[in-house]
């Protein structure tokens, strides 16, 4: 799959905001805290499929 030109800068352009809101919602959690909280998400995952 491949995206338009148009695609392209929609894509740029979207994705400056979720840059932004991702480093908001992240203020304060270090880059091991945020990694350690998505393997936990992960084994809950695994859990509830099981």
């Amino acid at each position: 799959m491949r995206l338009t030109e148009l695609g392209k800068k929609v894509y740029s352009e979207v994705r400056v905001t979720i840059d932004q809101y991702e480093q908001e919602i992240l203020k304060g959690i270090t880059e091991e805290e945020q990694l350690a909280a998505i393997r936990i998400m992960g084994e809950i995952r695994n859990n509830i499929i099981k």
